[in-house]
């Protein structure tokens, strides 16, 4: 567990010890310590800390809190619903949070070679089939795994960019895959906007590689 993964889980288990709910909120800067019980001075390296970690926990949607320009980091914050039943039935363990559905997800992938070529099938919740096939891209994969992606989206956390294009790139795959004729030109290029969209993903270490695997069978390659 990285260091940021691990204070970020304490910062949890602090939260539900402190009953801190919407009724409840507590002041951040109390979590480095009750010294910091009144107003708090932190240095800039704290602050940076607590940045990392409350966004780490927000993006995940298991914290909320108030923002003041002034400060990198929300100065109250309390546990969501979904961070009180991270913290009851996880206790505070973010990564087996978010990888909690990952039993859904057939993560088997198996290279069959035929005709001197390989052809990687991932199954996720059912088999892959390949189907049209549209100037080198699989039309039924690219939609399955852009399926997978949009499913994958809360586990990843990725920058506010990068899921901005995901999502993006997601629909027009999918609204494309539905013409009679799908222009492969736009379906590659939302393809690879898809693949550098979720290489920036902060977590779902789990769920990369099957979302990374299905686009390659895709024909979208790196």
């Amino acid at each position: 567990m990285s260091a940021t993964a691990q204070t970020a889980r304490e910062m949890l288990l602090w939260l539900g010890d402190n009953n801190a709910d919407m009724d409840s909120r507590v002041v951040t800067a109390r979590f480095l310590g009750e010294e910091f019980a009144g107003e708090p001075q932190l240095d800039d390296q704290q602050r940076r800390l607590l940045s990392r970690v409350c966004g780490r926990l927000r993006s995940a949607g298991l914290i909320d809190g108030i923002d003041v320009d002034e400060e990198y980091y929300p100065i109250l914050v309390w546990l969501t619903p979904d961070g009180h039943r991270c913290v009851e039935d996880f206790d505070g363990d973010v990564r087996k949070w978010e990888e909690r559905n990952v039993s859904k997800v057939d993560k088997s992938i198996s290279v069959n070679t035929g005709g001197g070529a390989s052809q990687l099938a991932a199954h996720v919740g059912g088999d892959v089939t390949q189907n049209q096939t549209v100037g080198g891209i699989d039309v039924e994969k690219l939609v399955k795994a852009a399926e997978i992606a949009q499913a994958s989206l809360p586990a990843l956390a990725l920058p506010e960019e990068e899921e901005q294009q995901a999502r993006q790139a997601v629909e027009e795959i999918l609204a494309e895959a539905e013409q009679e004729q799908p222009d492969q030109g736009l379906m590659a290029k939302a393809g690879a906007v898809l693949r550098r969209a979720m290489a920036a993903a902060q977590s779902g270490a789990a769920l990369l590689p099957v979302i990374m695997d299905a686009l390659s069978a895709a024909g979208v390659g790196a």
